[in-house]
Formats: structure tokens, C-alpha cells, sequence
């Protein structure tokens, strides 16, 4: 699918040691950078370390776009490149009810784009909460393996509970998407302070 590579746009070759101290150190606050910036919609990591590999990366990156673009959103994006490794945080407004549903859209939809370039949805972290994914990627066989190694170890499922996998022939389910999604409903039962919901939207008092 990805045997023609895209050609490369430009580059730039920094070799002055300056220049690449600098490069280092942006890569080090970067994320801090992104999560600083103005605005009620923050970076959210809930489509972060995509991976395919690096043959399909500029093909993978340029659909995803395309995708993000129809719901005008704003984003930051690097990757390691080596690896097809692509970190993506949409900033979104996890006050509101509609940018809170786009969590759940937006990730169906990253899953679908994913596996069309044969990748992985969680190619470093995060793999906890995007649980219900694993049997798409894995396959079934070796997902109820997983459960038969989760049953040997945690039996009563204990050790990150909901997590990856449950033990095999449990009825308890994996978390779904929306489980750490608690923040709006703690704001409709007036749970959060109004000084706590302005300085979770970066806003002084």
C-alpha cells in the first residue's frame, strides 16, 4: 500500500552545535509549551502515539488532517519519525458537551484510519483507557490469551482494574473510552468550585 514514498518538501541540516542544543531543548518543553497556550481549548492526549510504519507515515498523516481539518480543530504534531510514531493532542474545550463527544467520534474514527495503514493505536502509551480497541489490533485468538495470562496472575483483577484485559471467563468488561470523561458531570452537580473550573481553563480569578 505504502511502497512509493511521498518526496520530501525540503529539510533543514542544523551542524552547529548552538543549533542543536537549541533543537533539544525545544523538544524537551514542547509539550509544555502546548499545554500553556491560550484559550479555553487545551491539548488533550486521547489519540496520542498512532503508529504505522514509516513508509505510510506521510500518506497516514496527510488523511488524518483531512480528518481533523472537517471538525476545525486546532493541534500540534511530532513524531518520531524512525518509528512512524506520531503524537497528536487536539486542543479541545473538555467543559463543553460537544468537544467532550469528540472524543469518543474522533477516536472510531483515528482506530479506522489506523488500521487501514496496517499501524497500531497506542504505539507507546495510553493503552489503558483505549482498552476496548485491543481485540481490533490484536485479534481475537491472542486477545483471550491475554485474559488466560490476566486469570493466572490477577484472578480477582485487582492490578489495574478494567485495564488492557479482564481475566478470562470473568464477566467484567474493560473500561470504556468515556471513563476518565468525569468532568462534566461534576461541574452539572456543582462539585467544582468556580475558582477551581478557571483554574483548570488556565484562567486567573
Amino acid at each position: 500500500m505504502c511502497e512509493q514514498l511521498v518526496p520530501a518538501t525540503g529539510y533543514y541540516l542544523a551542524s552547529k552545535d548552538t543549533e542543536i542544543s537549541r533543537l533539544w531543548e525545544l523538544r524537551k518543553k514542547g509539550a509544555g509549551l502546548l499545554g500553556n497556550q491560550a484559550g479555553r481549548r487545551k491539548p488533550i492526549t486521547f489519540i496520542e502515539d498512532t503508529t504505522v510504519t514509516p513508509p505510510c507515515l506521510a500518506s497516514y498523516i496527510q488523511e488524518l488532517q483531512a480528518l481533523l481539518t472537517t471538525y476545525h480543530l486546532d493541534y500540534a504534531m511530532y513524531v518520531h519519525m524512525d518509528v512512524g510514531c506520531l503524537h497528536l493532542p487536539p486542543a479541545l474545550d473538555m467543559k463543553v458537551l460537544e468537544d467532550e463527544a469528540l472524543i469518543r467520534d474522533l477516536s472510531d474514527k483515528v482506530v479506522a484510519l489506523v488500521r487501514k495503514y496496517g499501524g497500531l493505536i497506542w504505539g507507546e502509551h495510553g493503552k489503558g483507557f483505549r482498552s476496548e480497541y485491543t481485540p481490533m489490533f490484536f485479534g481475537e485468538e491472542l486477545y483471550q490469551d491475554l485474559r488466560r495470562i490476566k486469570a493466572a496472575f490477577d484472578p480477582k483483577n485487582k492490578l489495574n482494574p478494567g485495564k488492557i484485559v479482564t481475566p478470562f471467563n470473568s464477566q467484567t468488561e474493560v473500561l470504556p473510552l468515556e471513563s476518565p470523561l468525569r468532568g462534566q458531570a461534576l461541574l452539572n452537580q456543582g462539585m467544582i468550585s468556580l475558582n477551581f473550573q478557571r483554574f483548570l481553563s488556565g484562567c486567573k480569578p
